[in-house]
């Protein structure tokens, strides 16, 4: 049986924090023994601040006590919804939601972060970006080699989520000039063709890393990577007028930026979209990407085979961006059919409430063209799929809950974290050895799940500020994070007092 078929429903009646099931008698003797009991073991968790029975704080919410009521996604009137009884799975997913009003509870406030350390990160952060070496290496070239899409996204993400978190329009600025050239870059206005002889919009690559015999291509993630700044630029600008007007030294609006750059984007979704496929599983729909049929040469990759999870969650960040960015009812379809393939393919552990998956999908959706993959995801690439994840969630975008996210920081905390701070597996597994903390940058998104996810990402990455040099792209976006609170678009972390 497919464990992860559980993802979707909750059984059971609702446990308290006690350990009482719904429906319980008790006696007023014994009542009143539990509840000094209860009393003692609360006080005893505050003055200590350690975590009940070894759970994270999140997952001893209130929310707990009727699990039911966490599973719930967003119908096309833009109502909530939520599952109806367990014993309903087998009909098609339109019988078993009921409209329901709740509220909106999902996530915990994020930890204090003192006025110190909010200074050293900016100051670190200006520090680093203002360093050529780190801020504009990337962009001086286009993507044949690849290090244009494995480092500029987080470097150009990381600028936006730097205005979202100080309010200074420098940053939104350097974030345009960024996503300008990224765009720029594109084949399509390099005029170099890719395998076919023709100059399309993606950013082909020729690194033999990833392709034989020098056949330039242009990768899904790396297309994905790319538009994905692009996408929040422009939602960024969409959502806040003030900065519309404004304009750019390439004699644009930043709202006439952001209007280009949705266009440019689906020019590249288009160019992707015979590689799209959609199914069911059980009886819920499913999609996902294929390689190219007619390019035999990338390496690992068969023509129509499926492609990595990471790609698959980065176009599904991106489509969700875009849906953010313009309400199109399409662009949140196809993110909710990513999101389902990837919910499916989640290996949920109970032992530990918590989630495993691989690089490579591990359920053959594709018949004759998907192969088993026992390794699981590395904390690089899973990084990705966190921040899907997390986004769909936040934005009540459906899919992912509340329920998905507390396994979710449980993979963080029981799989990931080795107990020390700095020292963390490197894989969602919780093997292959030690990571690199400069990974940790996407799981900043988690923060705003958990107080303990955040008190260990908040004083790993604050280490990093004294370094001269970022050790990775995504320690910018990490800080920048921090500094925005947790995604760049939540509120800033309170100062302590």
């Amino acid at each position: 049986m497919n464990r992860s078929r559980d993802n979707w429903h909750t059984h059971g009646e609702p446990n308290w924090p006690d350990g009482r099931k719904a429906g319980d008698r008790y006696g007023s003797c014994q009542c009143a023994l539990r509840s000094l009991r209860t009393a003692f073991i609360g006080i005893v968790a505050l003055v200590l601040g350690t975590v009940v029975l070894g759970q994270d704080s999140h997952a001893r919410m209130p929310d707990d006590r009727n699990r039911d009521a966490q599973w719930r996604d967003r119908g096309d009137d833009g109502e909530v919804y939520m599952r109806s009884s367990p014993r309903a799975r087998h009909r098609d997913p339109a019988t078993r939601r009921k409209r329901i009003i709740i509220p909106h509870r999902e996530a915990v406030d994020a930890p204090c972060m003192s006025i110190e350390a909010s200074a050293r990160l900016k100051a670190a952060y200006d520090r680093w970006i203002a360093d050529p070496n780190t801020s504009r290496r990337y962009i001086a070239n286009r993507n044949g080699d690849g290090v244009l899409a494995n480092n500029e996204p987080e470097v150009a993400e990381s600028l936006i989520t730097m205005y979202s978190a100080t309010g200074d329009i420098t940053y939104l600025h350097e974030a345009a000039t960024h996503a300008l050239t990224i765009l720029k870059l594109r084949d399509d206005f390099t005029g170099h063709p890719d395998y076919s002889g023709r100059a399309r919009p993606v950013w082909s690559t020729t690194n033999p890393k990833y392709v034989n015999a020098g056949r330039p291509f242009g990768f899904l993630g790396e297309s994905a990577w790319l538009s994905f700044p692009m996408a929040y630029f422009a939602w960024t600008v969409r959502t806040n007028p003030s900065v519309q007007a404004i304009p750019h030294a390439s004699g644009q609006s930043l709202a006439e930026l952001a209007d280009r750059f949705l266009l440019e984007i689906e020019k590249t979704i288009d160019h992707h979209a015979p590689d799209w496929h959609t199914d069911h599983k059980h009886e819920h729909p499913i999609g996902y990407y294929t390689t190219s049929t007619d390019f035999s040469d990338a390496v690992g990759l068969r023509p129509g085979a499926i492609e990595p999870m990471n790609f698959q969650s980065s176009m599904g960040r991106l489509l969700a961006m875009l849906y953010l960015a313009t309400g199109h009812q399409g662009y949140l379809r196809q993110a909710q059919h990513l999101a389902a393939f990837l919910l499916y393919d989640l290996r949920y552990i109970p032992k530990m409430d918590s989630y495993q998956w691989g690089y490579w999908p591990r359920t053959p959706y594709y018949p004759n063209r998907v192969r088993s993959h026992a390794n699981a995801d590395d904390l690089s690439h899973a990084g990705l799929s966190v921040d899907f994840m997390e986004m769909m969630a936040r934005h009540r975008l459906g899919i992912f809950g509340p329920l998905e996210m507390r396994r979710l920081t449980n993979t963080f905390l029981r799989n990931l974290y080795r107990g020390r701070v700095g020292v963390f597996a490197a894989r969602v597994d919780g093997g292959d050895g030690r990571a690199h903390v400069g990974h940790l940058g996407r799981f900043v998104s988690l923060n705003r799940w958990s107080r303990r996810v955040a008190s260990i990402l908040n004083e790993t990455l604050l280490r990093s500020a004294s370094d001269r040099y970022p050790s990775s792209t995504l320690v910018l976006l990490g800080t920048a994070r921090l500094l925005a609170g947790s995604d760049g678009v939540s509120e800033v972390p309170r100062a302590c007092s």
